[in-house]
């Protein structure tokens, strides 16, 4: 179960990590392996707490053979051994790099930050914060477009659409588009 979850984890972690931002996600309806970036991040957190239980389990099944771990050949428990030194120097490394902008560090954020930036341009960016539960009318006139005008433009282009009232996500599921395409209907 450890070593299981433990790899949900990293597969998930790193699906979140160079995935879109969130916003732009919700937005443009992502999705990989047919699941959207909330699905993801739930998987995630709730193998990341399966990994842990499974931790501390391993830790208190085991616990005798982590003693054996600990001691040096006088039979004394040691904490301060050169492989827990040099983790000790390598976790700290790449802490402190990440924050003080070291390499390999540097280079690999800025590297997820370019992946992360093509998804805002191929996906767009929402107008504002849960854009996708307004109303067609409420986005509309948050950026300044005559309601009206927007509801026959999405007609014109054979979208689906029941009232100005209806939520965006909601004239996307219904047609089979991301919710950028109905914004970007409404204003054309």
């Amino acid at each position: 179960t450890l070593f299981i979850s433990g790899c949900i984890v990293v597969v998930s972690s790193l699906i979140l990590y160079i995935g879109p931002p969130t916003h732009v996600a919700h937005f443009s309806d992502w999705r990989l392996m047919g699941m959207t970036k909330c699905q993801w991040n739930a998987i995630h957190i709730m193998t990341g707490l399966l990994f842990v239980i499974a931790m501390f389990l391993h830790i208190y099944f085991n616990w005798q053979m982590i003693v054996v771990y600990l001691k040096n050949k006088r039979r004394e428990i040691v904490l301060l051994t050169r492989p827990f030194v040099f983790s000790v120097v390598v976790t700290a490394y790449v802490c402190a790099g990440t924050l003080w902008g070291l390499p390999p560090m540097n280079q690999i954020i800025h590297w997820i930050r370019s992946i992360k930036i093509g998804h805002v341009h191929a996906y767009g960016t929402p107008p504002y914060g849960c854009a996708e539960q307004s109303s067609l009318k409420g986005i509309a006139q948050y950026m300044g477009w005559d309601a009206a005008q927007c509801f026959a433009n999405l007609r014109q282009k054979g979208v689906k659409v029941a009232s100005a009232d209806q939520s965006i996500s909601q004239v996307a599921e219904t047609n089979g588009v991301s919710i950028s395409d109905v914004v970007e209907k409404m204003r054309n």
